[in-house]
């Protein structure tokens, strides 16, 4: 048995064979001829006198075919006359003394032979280990055969000790980071109405490049509550691996926190420094031959292209309005719906549940372990909570969103439930933020359940169809079948539900079902939604801001423009007099947060009324402490950090503590 050596691509093919060299057994070097071939090809005759019209005559060609690698000759698969169509054939066998499977750094990790990436003839021998089997930059890298060696040994010692494989991310799933340089603050100070809220609180630093200069960076992490027991637990089970998108240097030291002796993750970190892709995880990059004993847990699904191995978590969100610090390497999340608060959770039990759903798994898989795959495992256990259910959202999209990458649509469809567009007989649920659209309203007057968002995320929670009716919303003027509406609508029965968005939207277009007053009026909810927001985020910013007018340039002529304008009240003075008065007051508002006593005050009231919510989120560590009472919602307060984070989706989980 020899390696195989085939033909390159570039040949101009068929060739024919018109003589071959070497017998078997015989000592070939690199480069040493095999064959020789003839081949045929087209070109100008020559004859011609213009060049818009050149005759074109075939002719016939002579090369030579050379060995790619030394070695001895094993077998010749050609003879004299014999017409190759095609580089997938096998020419020959070489008997190398090493094949060079497992290569580092450009040179053979068997025999220390120094390896070509390409010759004149196209052939490489880097190619012969293509695949990356270590979770670093090292250059290890191996053969198919020698990839699919090592996996199989693998899975027999897991299968062996009834193990199977769990990859962990870092930010937001087992931990939070923040880098608000006020929390040093708090942890030094012992006085600090935060400080027993933080003194569990780890950091390290980091020297890193930013504003074009080399600087200190301190992080501050906040383990997950329950994440030591959660390890503890899946290690007897789990071979665990780190999958993160932060840099190896950030990942070393988080692992240094969770896993200080290294007993659960050993070296098997793998970084965004040694990932092929930058903004997307594969599980084909740790294994590359199965991955039919490999699960997931992250709180982001949209970067394994909600793979069915995957396991999306509730994002930890300890500092509130810092999101993952890491986030600004990943993709923009689109159609993002995240609950403002949960009002039955006192605390964070998200690794309890999950260590169940693995143990769960893990008992399923070893039913019958020969021929178990976690991607259809895993899914056929979270479709029970959407099972044989027709969902329809309103009010949660803008209309430029595209439904069918929206994140909470694609969480739902891997739970099991069909996604449309717009009202169909076949919906089941409507999850409405208003239930004063049109949606809900036809869908109440169908008797569909009009229900919040709140009872999707607890069947997302607890992997079970919930009752709905603790989620109902009450609707007003709901549109029946009989209705003169709904007769204007002319709603058509379905023959099957189409789960896809885009086309359901083009149906209900032609049919004239869309409802654009409803549109009009999801987006100036929309509009309001960012409007409230953004006021929220300028008036915790009120202390630190610069007074923003005296910035504008022509104070003295919009001033005069404004008495002018006070002079003649008309309908249009009146309107822009009131929204003057809003900004004065908001400056105002601007000057009492710059007055010390006003400050302390004001954020003692805040405080206050975070305290007594009964709408608290997951583990308030404001609300929850006797010592924060009066003191100033700190780590509530949305406050600058060195990392300007480029998405702050989940700042509204916890709700705001200000």
């Amino acid at each position: 048995m020899g390696t195989e050596v085939r033909l390159p691509a570039s040949l101009l093919y068929p060739i024919e064979v018109i003589q071959t060299f070497g017998e078997l057994g015989q000592r070939v070097s690199k480069h040493d001829p095999l064959f020789k071939f003839k081949y045929w090809n087209r070109v100008a005759d020559g004859t011609s006198s213009t060049e818009e019209d050149v005759p074109t005559v075939t002719k016939e060609f002579y090369g030579t075919f050379e060995s790619p690698f030394t070695g001895e000759i094993a077998h010749c698969r050609v003879q004299t006359g014999d017409k190759i169509n095609d580089s997938e054939t096998i020419v020959y066998l070489i008997a190398e003394g090493c094949d060079h499977q497992v290569q580092y750094g450009g040179l053979c990790a068997i025999c220390g032979r120094e390896l070509e990436e390409k010759d004149y003839m196209g052939y490489s021998e880097t190619q012969r280990a293509p695949i990356a089997m270590s979770h670093d930059t090292n250059g290890l890298t191996v053969s198919r055969t020698e990839a699919e060696r090592l996996e199989l040994r693998s899975h027999q010692q897991l299968l062996a000790s009834k193990r199977l494989i769990l990859v962990v991310d870092l930010d937001q799933t087992v931990i939070h980071c923040a880098v608000n340089p006020e929390i040093q603050q708090w942890i030094r100070d012992p006085q600090s109405p935060n400080h027993d809220l933080v003194k569990d609180v780890k950091q390290f630093t980091i020297r890193e490049r930013a504003g074009g200069r080399d600087q200190n960076c301190i992080y501050f992490v906040k383990v997950r509550p329950g994440l030591e027991q959660f390890l503890r637990e899946m290690h007897a089970k789990y071979e665990m691996h780190v999958y993160t998108m932060a840099t190896k240097q950030y990942a070393l030291e988080i692992a240094k926190i969770i896993d200080p002796t290294g007993e659960y993750f050993a070296d098997r970190i793998l970084s965004r420094d040694a990932s092929d892709n930058l903004v997307h995880k594969d599980l084909k990059r740790l294994f590359p031959v199965s991955t039919r004993m490999v699960t997931v847990i992250d709180d982001r699904g949209d970067v394994w292209n909600w793979s069915p191995n995957l396991i999306r978590v509730m994002p930890y969100q300890f500092w509130s309005g810092t999101g993952d610090i890491n986030s600004k390497f990943l993709p923009h999340r689109n159609g993002l719906v995240i609950p403002d608060k949960d009002p039955q959770l006192k605390s964070d039990g998200e690794l309890l549940r999950v260590g169940q759903y693995l143990n769960d798994l893990h008992t399923k898989f070893y039913q019958n372990p020969t021929s178990a795959d976690v991607a259809k495992v895993l899914p056929a256990m979270k479709c029970k909570a959407f099972k044989n259910c027709v969902l329809l959202f309103s009010g949660f999209f803008s209309l430029d969103t595209d439904l069918d990458n929206a994140d909470i649509v694609q969480w739902v469809r891997s739970f099991g439930a069909v996604v449309v567009v717009d009202f169909l007989p076949s919906v089941t649920h409507v999850i409405a933020k208003n239930p004063g659209t049109m949606k809900a309203r036809q869908a109440s007057g169908h008797k569909k359940p009009v229900v919040s968002i709140w009872w999707v995320f607890q069947c997302l929670k607890t992997w079970q169809h919930v009752d709905e009716q603790p989620y109902i919303l009450e609707v007003e003027n709901p549109i029946g079948p009989e209705s003169s509406e709904s007769q204007s609508l002319e709603i058509e029965p379905a023959e099957e539900v189409d789960s896809t968005i885009a086309d359901g939207f083009m149906r209900g277009l032609q049919r004239g079902e869309v409802d654009w007053n409803e549109l009009d009026e999801e987006l100036k909810e929309l509009l309001d939604d960012e409007d409230e927001t953004i006021l929220e985020e300028e008036d915790s910013f009120d202390a630190e801001e610069p007074d923003q007018t005296d910035l504008v340039p022509n104070k003295l002529d919009s001033t005069k423009a404004a008495l002018e304008n006070e002079k003649e009240p008309t309908d249009s003075n009146t309107n822009s007099k009131s929204k003057s008065d809003s900004k004065s007051d908001s400056n105002s508002n601007s000057d009492s947060n710059s007055n010390p006593d006003s400050k302390s005050d004001s954020n003692s009231d805040s405080n206050s009324n975070s305290k007594s919510d009964p709408n608290s989120g997951i583990e308030d560590p404001i609300t929850d402490s006797k010592q924060a009472q009066g003191a100033g919602s700190l780590l509530g307060k949305r406050t600058r950090s060195v990392y300007e984070n480029e998405e702050d989706e989940f700042a509204e989980l916890e709700g705001d503590w200000d």
